[in-house]
């Protein structure tokens, strides 16, 4: 089987989270220059019901630093609660200071958060595309049941806001969550919009989580250890995206190109460029 007789899009994990900040306007651009088709992004929101672009709800020790430049311990992030502060006063939190332990490469280049509607503006200018449509980009709401009213609004509301920061923003976007609350919502409000489920658990399988949607998404989104040629299959004959997290082994992401897989999401989107220009016909 010709396995890369078709195009292998790559996606820029919090974009290009290897080498640069993740979640940040330093790493998007060097994404898209280093080979990402596709940027992908997680967004929580404020206290003044503004979209913002980071993993968590709270300022993760890892990657956040306080305003005069020292570290936040670990006993303090839980407190420092998105979801309670405003915008302007995210703005003055520093990422990119930090060393990463786990991305020991991650350059130091000192960021503030970017909110959605600043988002394409920020990136925009920087390429060669005649309009917003032209960057495309997969947003991850980030949502739990048990983080209702505390890290974030309920799932009615967060949705209300979340398309209303999208529509001001212009992106070309497919939305993606691990919270079938949320996704349903947004298919309630906006059918013509691609989600994508989310997936980190071998006992939901494709079929169970449709059941639980009430609807096919546009993607499946499981994490790459969960592919099997099976499930290829099964994507291939419901007409579902397979788009799998978070591969950056270069074994791995020729494992996933060998099995048929057509839409990658990693921290390294130079090495899978690399690997797709390689294997290419």
């Amino acid at each position: 089987m010709n396995t890369t007789s078709e195009y292998i899009i790559i996606q820029g994990h919090r974009g290009f989270r290897g080498l640069w900040p993740e979640n940040t306007i330093a790493g998007f651009r060097a994404a898209l220059t280093e080979g990402a088709d596709i940027l992908e992004l997680d967004v929580v929101c404020t206290a003044d019901e503004r979209i913002v672009i980071t993993h968590d709800p709270f300022l993760n020790h890892e990657i956040w630093a306080h305003p005069d430049g020292t570290p936040i311990r670990p006993e303090e992030e839980a407190g420092l609660n998105i979801y309670r502060m405003t915008l302007d006063s995210l703005r003055s939190y520093k990422l990119g200071t930090l060393r990463h332990r786990r991305f020991p490469e991650q350059k130091q280049v000192e960021q503030s958060i970017p909110d959605l509607v600043g988002l394409a503006d920020s990136i925009q200018p920087n390429f060669q595309s005649p309009s917003r449509a032209g960057i495309r980009y997969n947003i991850e709401i980030k949502s739990r049941p048990e983080w209702d009213s505390v890290y974030h609004p309920s799932p009615e509301r967060y949705v209300a806001i979340f398309l209303r920061e999208l529509e001001r923003s212009g992106l070309n976007c497919m939305v993606q969550s691990f919270d079938m609350r949320i996704l349903r919502e947004l298919h309630r409000h906006r059918p013509d919009l691609p989600l994508a489920a989310l997936s980190e658990s071998t006992d939901h399988t494709l079929d169970d989580l449709i059941r639980e949607l009430g609807f096919s998404p546009s993607a499946y989104s499981p994490h790459f250890s969960m592919v099997t040629p099976a499930l290829v299959a099964a994507c291939r004959r419901q007409g579902i995206e397979l788009v799998v997290w978070t591969v950056n082994a270069e074994e791995d992401l020729r494992h996933m190109i060998h099995l048929g897989v057509k839409n990658i999401i990693t921290d390294y989107p130079d090495r899978a460029r690399a690997i797709r220009d390689e294997l290419a016909p």
